[in-house]
């Protein structure tokens, strides 16, 4: 009985009922349901397929609700539209998540789509374990939504001789579940043992929950007792749960469950039982026993499930048992095909003729289940001999001892030692075989036998067969064969899904599985999990279990990842497309004869864990050289690292566009006192040391050692507040660099070469920003930094390897900075790739020069290391700056506008007045911010203006309500053209009310439309001084005004393309005002406009001010004039979880980006923010090497959306550099931008 034993302790595909139901839900469902209970009442729940008007399969959604399936147990998905076999192979399909189950899964999977659970949709798989558990899992994600358990499995190793189901586990939920779609209740068994007075009693349950919940129905559970009476037994056949094992999957029709049983490994006595169950009562409805005088006859089929045909008769396979009529003529159905009625009266039968020779060998019939051909009345099936029987079930054969009376048979399994079949026949009909039966018996090959449906007949030579037996290896009598599923569009891109155990025998002991999909035309293998294995294992294997797919999905339940760690524990495996990782080559130029860029792209689809430069690579290539002639090349991409292989790589090239080196035409004019926007053809530049033209390039070093180089602007310009802007391209990049260099010395000033970078120690009143390809004094090879007074430029200074910005790459970077008179900003971008760098400077630069006004331009070195060096654009905008008052050299003041001390007096009371003060030098309007403050005394009419306009320095308009911007009094022309005029109205001349404001364009008359500011509390004749903040994004201009003295506050928010309006990226602005009969006074108290920026709110707060709180460690302040204010703060962390928390108050709602400052050290480690227990951005590193004081570090945190009131900032240690000295963490400034 060896062979009986192996086969009955394996165990299972779940049955699977697959509904392909559209996405409408299960209100359409519910509505199908009822014609089919009211046509087919005996199979309701085994509708596959719901097909709606208007309704495409694309949109359908396939639910296994029963092992293989369907009620057929055909073990095909036909609905599957995402897998197909040109998309199923190692590069991309993998694992896409493991879920631990708490014990070893027999039962297969069941799948359902859209199920609500705690109010959100969800497709879930359900598992259920040997050890009682029940999951719902979200199939997508694999989370748990919900657990339950069903109390204490029965020991193994009390019923059972042997490990045929391991002493790991226990004896739980054995048999597949099998769901209700018209309730979404699942009905399972579950073994259950207790003690009673100290001895252990054995029970099986019938279980109904709620899959949205696992809650119990029906007041279930329900105790299985079952007696049998016939007129053979002088006393009724009693159910014993001692002896019974529910292998088989349970069956849903004709309002009950089916379920049956089989016996644990031929502990005798037993016999085979089929008992019915009401669905909705859980009253046992009928019994029936295949050998109620004789013996066995237990009903295994591989954990296969009934079959039902279209009448609700039920179809099994029994096994090794007693057979053949009894003297009251009643027949015994051991080793037989059966048809059972609903109620479980025996219909039909076939018994095969040798079925002696087969008990005696051990050759049970029922070792797999039975297959009913879609569209016929044919059933197939076979056993442990590896013969397949198809039989007719209007008339099955019954029992003959000469012949069988079936349709065919034949040997369908050739195994090395034994040929059995357990992995019941599936079923697949396709576009180039038509319909195919799969078998995958042990020790065989997986094989495809046609079936001929005008004949009614197998083709016995397989049409394909694999190349590879199950297992591979030891396969001489090895246990239990393959275990297949099917998955098709209709009947295109079918594939069979397999699997099986690898190298050994699974009888008695776990051993390690393998899985397959082969193209089901073919046979040809497409997929294996051992081809990319260690992405793709799938563990120890689940004994009788086939993997199931759906929506895109194969999920396949397993003991445990590994034989070593295989303790009776399993798991849920779900395999799919991997996420799609979409590398962009980035489009990029250079000029022939030049060197060529560096490459970059975008990557994009990274999962959470990886990181670029990190688990994945990427590299830019392309076929251009230096040499290369003008035209066009490729730019490709190739991607590496330990993850590459989670993703399914989707590359797109760029393109590298050579232009001939031809220098672009002079241009002149433009947007301030300097502007070489095309290059420096043609300038007038003061150029010293090295420095020369090179066409249209500002070449400052030329390859050669020991260079010096300076290069200025001749005459000196304001640097009060500016905004500059220049390119430069370092080519053959060794040593030295460059700066951009302010300086008061004259326009001759040159300094030293090498790391003296043209500034040191020559040029004493200058401020300059360094760019720095070489390590003088540990610096590092790719560093910036502020320089003052001639000091040398090696440290401080901040390492930009870690920013992405690379200098000696030879690309072409783009440097903006802009000064507001005590901040100095400055951003580098990488032009090619587009990464960026930010510094902020804490500088007084006219208090450093001891001037106002100084010479700009740049300066560079070599030593013995060289460089070629040079600047390609260059725009220098002052930008007014009167936040400390007014002074006539930069303003143009018209028709009577003049100072008041240091305030700027638009208006002096006098009568019908017209007057505009504009700042003399063009600015920049495409974006930017300015911040004014205004006092209104003896205000009685009519007001003043902002303007931004194109017309001139001296453009005035009409007084009275014109307010110096409008047209002249009478008429509706002479207004100031090309304008944007924001007004502060005190009187009313066409309706807008004597507290007004609005937005007018073009000289329109500043009357109406209007705001009326009554309602905000801002009242412009109150005398109090009143604060304007300006913003322009380059879309939206918002304007807020503020009462010093009340705190009124009201904003404005204004449409308007102001380049556009002004026909220009530039224009002048000032200030208008206007009075008619009536009068008043205006003084511009204080006046600022920064240009190329819209400001944001933004909140700095230095830690040492704020409240914190640390973990252990001592947490305290220190000096370091690196930091903007002086002060920084350092944690004396010593391990990993050593922590501060900051209280931060943020005063309003909204979205802020955090960053926070640091004075970067060899002593520092790896932190991670969480704001109220969230993590916040990445884990940012504070080590910095070969740097003797430290260099100052501003770390970008991501955005997060903050509540107005007091947040929990925390800076946790959570790793740090293998060089890093110790674990210390340092902190400047927390800063929070508004969004």
């Amino acid at each position: 009985m060896y062979g009986i034993f192996l086969e009955r302790s394996l165990m299972t595909k779940l049955l699977c009922l697959s509904a392909v139901t559209a996405s409408p839900g299960r209100a359409l469902n519910r509505a199908f349901s009822t014609i089919r209970r009211t046509a087919f009442p005996w199979r309701y729940g085994f509708l596959t397929l719901l097909v709606l008007p208007g309704i495409g399969v694309a949109q359908a959604q396939v639910n296994v609700y029963t092992r293989s399936y369907d009620a057929n147990r055909t073990g095909a998905n036909t609905a599957e539209t995402t897998l197909t076999p040109a998309n199923v192979n190692a590069t991309n399909f993998g694992k896409l998540y493991t879920v631990p189950i708490d014990g070893q899964v027999y039962a297969q999977p069941l799948f359902v789509s859209n199920v609500n659970i705690d109010g959100s949709t969800h497709d879930i798989v359900l598992v259920a374990s040997m050890l009682n558990s029940v999951y719902a899992i979200d199939a997508p994600t694999g989370n748990i939504l919900w657990q339950q358990n069903f109390g204490t499995p029965i020991k193994a190793q009390e019923v059972e001789s042997d490990q045929n189901i391991s002493w790991n586990t226990g004896i739980g939920i054995l048999g597949t579940p099998v769901i209700d779609p018209e309730t979404n209740y699942m009905y399972f068994v579950s073994g259950n043992e207790a003690q009673v007075n100290g001895a252990p009693v054995y029970t099986f349950r019938l279980n109904a929950i709620d899959i949205t919940t696992g809650a119990p129905v029906h007041g279930s559970p329900m105790t299985i007792n079952a007696t049998y009476s016939t007129a053979d037994l002088a006393s009724p056949l009693v159910f014993n749960a001692m002896r019974a094992n529910q292998r088989p999957g349970l069956a849903l029709a004709n309002g009950n469950v089916y379920i049956a049983f089989a016996s644990h490994e031929d502990q005798q006595p037993y016999h085979g039982w089929v008992l019915a169950y009401n669905t909705s009562t859980l009253q046992q409805t009928a019994v029936y026993s295949d050998t109620t005088v004789g013996i066995e006859g237990g009903i295994w089929n591989a954990g296969g499930a009934p079959t039902i045909d279209t009448y609700g008769n039920v179809l099994i396979s029994t096994g090794n048992g007693s057979f053949g009529p009894t003297t009251n003529n009643l027949v015994q159905t051991g080793n037989s095909f059966i048809k059972l009625s609903p109620t479980l009266q025996l219909l039909d039968y076939f018994t095969p003729y040798n079925s002696a020779s087969l008990n005696s060998g051990d050759q049970d019939l029922g070792a797999s289940g039975l297959l009913l051909i879609p569209g016929t009345n044919y059933v197939v099936g076979g056993g442990k001999q590896g013969v397949l029987y198809l039989t007719d079930i209007t008339n099955m054969g019954k029992f003959n001892s000469s012949m069988d009376q079936v349709r065919q048979e034949f040997q369908g399994i050739f195994g090395k030692g034994t040929s059995h079949l357990h992995g019941g026949p599936t079923y697949l009909k396709t576009d180039a075989n038509g319909p195919t039966i799969f078998v995958w018996g042990e020790n065989d090959m997986l094989r495809a036998y046609p079936f001929n449906a005008e004949t009614g007949l197998l083709n016995a030579t397989p049409l394909a067969t694999s190349t590879m037996t199950a297992p591979v290896t030891n396969n001489d009598g090895a246990m239990p064969g393959g275990f297949t599923s099917l998955t098709a569009n209709g009947t295109a891109n079918g594939i069979v899904w397999a699997s099986t155990p690898y190298n050994d025998d699974a009888v008695h002991h776990v051993v390690q599985g393998v899985l397959y999909a082969f193209d089901a035309e073919t046979l040809k293998l497409l997929w294996s999990d051992k081809t990319q294995d260690a992405r793709d294992e799938v563990g120890v294997f689940a004994k009788y279990c086939p993997p199931i797919v759906a929506n895109g999905r194969m999920f396949v339940p397993t003991f445990g990842a590994s034989i070593s760690t295989a303790t009776g524990n399993g798991q849920l495996i779900a395999y799919g497309l991997l996420p799609q990782l979409v590398v962009t080559a980035a489009n990029a130029s250079m000029i022939a004869g030049g060197a060529v860029p560096t490459l970059t792209g975008s990557v994009t689809g990274l999962k959470s864990g990886d990181a670029l430069g990190s688990t994945i690579d990427v590299t830019y290539s392309t076929t251009a050289t230096s040499s290369s002639p003008a035209g066009t090349y490729p730019i490709t991409a190739t991607v590496s690292g330990s993850s590459v292989n989670n993703y399914r790589i989707s590359l797109n090239a760029g393109t590298l566009t050579v232009t001939a080196n031809t220098p672009p035409p002079p241009v002149t004019g433009g947007s301030g006192p300097i502007s070489y926007p095309g290059g420096f053809a043609g300038s007038k530049l003061q150029l010293n040391g090295s420095a020369t033209l090179n066409g249209s390039r500002l070449r400052l070093t030329d390859g050669k050692l020991n260079e010096a180089a300076t290069a200025f602007f001749p005459t000196a310009v304001n640097v009060q507040s500016f905004t500059n802007d220049f390119t430069f391209q370092l080519t053959n990049p060794a040593a030295d660099g460059i700066t951009m260099l302010i300086q008061a010395d004259g326009p001759t000033a040159l300094g030293a070469s090498g790391g003296g970078l043209g500034l040191a120690p020559g040029i004493k009143k200058s401020v300059a920003v360094k760019f720095d390809l070489y390590s003088n004094s540990g610096e590092s090879t790719d560093s910036t930094g502020l320089y003052l007074n001639g000091q040398l430029p090696t440290i401080p200074s901040l390492d930009l390897s870690g920013t992405g910005v690379t200098l000696k790459s030879g690309a072409i970077f783009a440097v903006h900075s802009v000064y507001d008179g005590a901040l100095l900003n400055v951003t580098i971008t990488n032009t090619a790739t587009g990464v960026a760098s930010t510094q902020s400077y804490a500088v007084d630069i006219p208090g450093t020069l001891g001037a106002t006004s100084a010479y700009l331009g740049f300066s560079a070195g070599t030593g013995s290391l060289v460089s070629t060096q040079e600047i390609l654009t260059w725009s220098y905008t002052p930008s007014p700056d009167f936040t400390s008052g007014f002074s006539a050299a930069q303003l143009s003041l018209n028709g009577g506008a003049a100072l008041n001390g240091n305030k700027l007096r638009i208006l002096d009371g006098s009568a019908w007045e017209a007057h505009s003060a504009f700042f003399t030098t063009p600015v920049n309007v495409k974006q930017f911010s300015s911040a004014f403050t205004f006092q209104l005394t003896n205000a009685a009419a009519d007001g003043i203006a902002f303007v931004l306009q194109n017309t001139g320095t001296t453009a005035v308009g009409g007084s009275g309500g014109s307010l110096g911007v409008g047209p002249a009094q009478g008429s509706t022309s002479g207004g100031i053209a090309k304008s944007v005029a924001i007004k502060f109205d005190l009187f009313n001349n066409s309706g807008e009310g004597i507290d007004s404001t609005g937005l007018y364009l073009n000289g329109a008359a500043p009357t109406t439309p209007s705001t009326d500011l009554t309602p905000t509390g801002v009242n412009l004749h109150s005398t109090d001084p009143i604060a304007a903040v300006l913003n322009y994004d380059g879309t939206t201009l918002t304007v807020t005004l503020t009462d010093t003295v009340t705190k009124a506050s009201a904003t404005q928010a204004y449409k308007v393309d102001i380049a556009g309006t002004l026909g220009a990226t530039t224009g002048y602005v000032g200030f208008t005002g206007g009075t008619g009969q009536q009068v008043a006074t205006a003084d511009i108290q204080s006046w600022s406009y920064l240009a190329g920026t819209s400001t944001k709110p933004q909140l700095v707060y230095p830690t040492e001010a704020l409240t914190s709180s640390s973990s252990g460690p001592t947490f305290r302040s220190f000096a370091w004039s690196g930091y903007p204010d002086g002060v920084g703060t350092v944690l004396d962390s010593t391990k990993v979880g050593d922590k501060v928390s900051f209280t931060v108050d943020v005063p309003e709602s909204g979205t802020y980006d955090i960053k926070v400052n640091s004075k970067r050290y060899n002593n520092r480690a790896v932190f991670q923010l969480t704001v109220d227990g969230i993590d916040t951005g990445a884990a940012t590193d504070e080590y910095l090497g070969n740097t003797a004081d430290g260099s100052f570090g501003t770390f970008d945190l991501g955005s997060l959306a903050l509540n107005a009131g007091a947040h929990t900032f925390t800076f946790t240690v959570v790793n740090k550099n293998a060089q890093a000295s110790d674990w210390k963490l340092s902190f400047g400034q927390l800063i929070l931008t508004a969004q």
